[in-house]
């Protein structure tokens, strides 16, 4: 498991999408023939993680919410953290910044950020989370805040270039063009200067058309060609379709199992009960014959019937209840 995982890491960073969700759901599969579920939980956050890079953000808020409930049998305070951490940023994409700020105070009460890493964090998606209510001016000051401390605490780049991506398009949501252009190319700087490229070919989207509505075209057609030369080269849909047709093959299955289980339940249970009504019957049964039985029979002659006519009443009566048993 942990090795499937591992490659499949590799793979992301190399925003090879396709080889690292291949790998996550070896590891998935391998996961779920244990009881334990080993790396359960953080295979979840990484599939989730694969499918909101390709901006399929309701598939991978559901693979965060799964890790959730084995976070819940299987107790990881960190991995834990980590998803929430996700939802809360993921779901003000989905624009349901009520629930976005919800995960998020639950993030913080596990415990303080600490790290710069976590730090930077927290410090985004309280920035996301403005921006997700429209309230642009104080979300753009959390946002270069950010985007500064991620330059001069020297955390890793791409922090840096989504602190900037997302100021341009705060920009872009104000109106302010040419602050927009100045984090874009902010954005664009950092991705060339460390090999990120692939991780933002949105800025060179967000460029193209910048140029274009304001009479460019050339530096538009540039910008343009640059971002469809990247996203060629990180998504092959053909193969994507095909990793993706696996996991819906393995979950159909496990779906199925899941059916066939409940409907095998299902019949032990009506057996079983079926079987206690049996008992529960000849029990009873068994009681009323054994009162029968154990009755004395107490037949008297009423006054003015003959000795002979009781006697054929008294016969009637043993017809009817049968004759007391010999060995009493």
């Amino acid at each position: 498991v942990r090795a499937y995982v591992g490659v499949g890491d590799i793979m992301m960073r190399r925003c090879d999408y396709a080889g690292a969700l291949d790998n996550y759901i070896q590891a998935l599969i391998a996961s779920e023939a244990s009881p334990f579920q080993p790396m359960g939980a953080v295979i979840h956050k990484n599939i989730g993680n694969v499918y909101c890079c390709l901006n399929d953000y309701e598939t991978g808020i559901d693979y965060y919410k799964k890790g959730l409930r084995i976070c819940e049998a299987h107790p990881d305070n960190d991995v834990e953290k980590k998803l929430l951490t996700n939802l809360s940023g993921m779901t003000t994409y989905t624009g349901d910044t009520i629930e976005a700020e919800q995960y998020l105070v639950m993030s913080r009460r596990m415990y303080s950020p600490k790290t710069d890493e976590e730090i930077f964090l927290d410090g985004l998606l309280e920035g996301l989370l403005l921006k997700g209510k429209k309230r642009y001016g104080p979300a753009v000051s959390k946002l270069r805040e950010m985007a500064d401390f991620a330059y001069e605490s020297a955390i890793e780049p791409r922090y840096e270039g989504s602190a900037c991506q997302e100021l341009y398009s705060a920009y872009i949501y104000m109106g302010n063009a040419d602050s927009a252009l100045i984090y874009m190319h902010r954005c664009r700087e950092v991705a060339e200067r460390n090999g990120l490229e692939m991780m933002f070919p949105s800025v060179y989207d967000a460029l193209s058309e910048y140029y274009a509505e304001n009479g460019q075209p050339g530096r538009a057609r540039e910008y343009r060609a640059r971002f469809f030369d990247i996203r060629d080269s990180i998504m092959d849909d053909r193969e994507f379709n095909a990793v993706k047709n696996v996991l819906f093959q393995y979950k159909a299955a496990k779906t199925a199992d899941e059916i066939q289980s409940l409907y095998k339940d299902k019949d032990e249970k009506e057996s079983i009960i079926r079987r206690q009504r049996m008992i529960l019957l000849s029990v009873v049964a068994g009681e009323e014959i054994g009162y029968l039985y154990d009755k004395p029979l107490e037949v008297s002659i009423p006054e003015g019937v003959s000795v002979s006519e009781g006697l054929k009443r008294m016969r009637l009566v043993m017809d009817v209840y049968g004759s007391p048993s010999p060995c009493g």
